[in-house]
């Protein structure tokens, strides 16, 4: 693809996989499998960046200085696949899911249980967002970090539960990078 060609057109995948302290980071694709897969997602995938900027000058007008105070990314999408052990890493107070046997009148079901302060669990999980494009090639958005947003779900007669997730970027290496965008470039077989 030649230089500033690229549109971006469409959504993508999400996937999800457990972050260590010091992990190496391998091809976004690694990642990419239906094992890791976390929620198929729906009205898109937004990355939001922000910088916060300081500038300061001496009384006079003459001399000034400015600089990079704070940067910060934030990704949201609304999870349209949802089940219980996938809320550990949805909400900070959910645990792992368990199995309750069935009785002579039940069948069996799984209990997520969630809240109280106490049980909150902030381990951060390895986000990748792909975007398939089989035009302009793939576009992979690798981030670290938890969902610090509120997700509702709403059980309506004539609409998805569709809860959002809402996840802060922790910085990925020691320069506090906090986004790796990977963009595909040529193919597999170039």
């Amino acid at each position: 693809m030649s230089a500033h060609k690229r549109i971006i057109l469409g959504s993508g995948h999400l996937y999800r996989t457990d972050f260590t302290e010091g992990m190496t980071f391998a091809d976004p694709e690694t990642y990419c499998t239906e094992e890791n897969r976390f929620s198929h997602i729906k009205n898109g995938f937004t990355m939001e960046y922000t910088q916060e900027k300081v500038r300061e000058e001496d009384d006079m007008g003459l001399v000034s200085k400015t600089g990079l105070n704070v940067d910060s990314a934030k990704f949201t999408c609304g999870m349209m696949t949802l089940e219980g052990a996938m809320l550990k890493h949805v909400l900070a107070t959910a645990g792992d899911p368990a199995t309750i046997a069935a009785t002579s009148s039940l069948v069996a079901k799984q209990l997520t249980k969630i809240g109280g302060i106490n049980n909150e669990d902030e381990t951060p999980s390895l986000w990748i967002f792909h975007h398939p494009d089989k035009k302009d090639g793939d576009i992979w958005v690798m981030f670290v970090g938890t969902n610090n947003g509120s997700p509702t779900l709403e059980f309506k007669k004539d609409a998805v539960t569709l809860p959002n997730l809402e996840v802060d970027a922790e910085p990925m290496d020691a320069d506090g990078r906090k986004v790796y965008f990977y963009e595909q470039t040529g193919s597999a077989s170039s």
